[in-house]
């Protein structure tokens, strides 16, 4: 990632003030860069719902931040809500499953409602810091996977 500003158009009209759910991922590193070029104030948010993954993904957030010039990810603490419920994203060991289940359903790293609970804290976090909207990151094609990163779920 560039320090750079991009040359090109801005792909939609920038909301001014954006709480972004930021995971360090491609796709939340993406918006990132997007919203950042098109003039927005990105306030980016890390939450750590619990998943297995949250160290790493916490290190990626902060330096996506660092090298987009945006300010350091305010950070939310919903670790106890993973303690809770079970998946692979949540649980600290991956739980043993055969060829027959994980081809049968090809979603054992779905969490439920996931980014609905992001989502709802995202919004809690913006009506706070005066943002008028809420980014997220979504890979497209992926709900059949993902119900939660479908249209209708957005809608």
């Amino acid at each position: 990632m560039a320090r750079g500003r991009s040359s090109q158009p801005p792909l939609f009209t920038p909301p001014g003030k954006i709480v972004l759910l930021l995971s360090g991922g491609i796709d939340s590193a993406t918006l990132a860069l997007l919203l950042r070029d098109a003039g927005s104030n990105v306030v980016s948010l890390f939450i750590d719902y619990g998943q297995r993954a949250a160290p790493a993904e916490w290190r990626a957030a902060r330096k996506v931040c660092s090298r987009l010039g945006l300010l350091p990810p305010v950070t939310v603490n919903l670790s106890s809500i993973g303690k809770v419920l079970r998946g692979n994203l949540v649980q600290r060991t991956a739980r043993s499953t055969s060829r027959a289940e994980a081809a049968s359903r090809d979603t054992s790293d779905f969490l439920p409602h996931r980014n609905a609970l992001l989502a709802t804290a995202a919004a809690a976090i913006a009506a706070d810091v005066g943002a008028t909207h809420v980014g997220l990151g979504l890979i497209g094609g992926s709900e059949h996977r993902y119900p939660d990163t479908s249209p209708l779920f957005l809608k």
